[in-house]
């Protein structure tokens, strides 16, 4: 009488719970809630520390206040939880360092992943090399930040290494061709000035 109620039931029984706890269905639950009330997840983690004054927590507040956009507040978290619980924890290393370029310090964003790096030295993580080459390039080191940016076009998965690098060149080029123009044209002008 219905076709296909069966194979529907069937469906819904067998593969409906473990779809309503995927990772996907907790966040679709979660985004809902976000948008009403964007901080609360940051006052729910500001209150489990406050129980709690565990490393866990503290990292946990300290991700969610990077969500926010409030680096100020996460930094000293992290270093607090690098020193009480291992001073190389690179997922730990790699978020300070997020955090300081955010704060918009990107000398100490470069400082953290070269420690982590030397703490660390299996770790490889391209968003982290992106991010030190991003230090770099803030920093005005724009040599180095062109190598780093060269070994990441081939790492790098997507094309924002490539990017980056093309407007660091770009950029570099326009400098470049600023300094011919006012340096050797005039001269060039001079030279070739009728009874000059």
């Amino acid at each position: 009488m219905f076709p296909g109620i069966g194979c529907a039931l069937y469906y819904i029984t067998q593969f409906g719970p473990d779809a309503a706890n995927s990772q996907v269905a907790r966040n679709a639950r979660k985004r809902p809630i976000g948008v009403v009330d964007p901080k609360r997840e940051l006052r729910k983690r500001m209150d489990l520390l406050e129980i709690a004054n565990a490393v866990e927590n503290r990292i946990a507040l300290a991700e969610e206040c990077y969500e926010a956009g409030l680096y100020e507040d996460a930094i000293p978290l992290l270093k607090k939880s690098l020193s009480a619980l291992n001073e190389s924890d690179p997922q730990t290393m790699a978020l300070l360092a997020k955090c300081h370029y955010g704060n918009g310090d990107p000398q100490a964003a470069a400082e953290t992943l070269k420690a982590l790096i030397k703490e660390n030295p299996d770790h490889k993580s391209p968003d982290d090399h992106l991010l030190f080459a991003r230090s770099l390039e803030a920093m005005g080191n724009d040599d180095d930040a062109c190598k780093e940016y060269d070994v990441l076009c081939r790492t790098f998965p997507g094309e924002e290494a490539r990017v980056r690098y093309g407007l660091l060149l770009s950029i570099e080029l326009r400098v470049l061709l600023f300094r011919y123009k006012s340096n050797f044209l005039p001269l060039k002008a001079r030279i070739n000035r009728p009874g000059g």
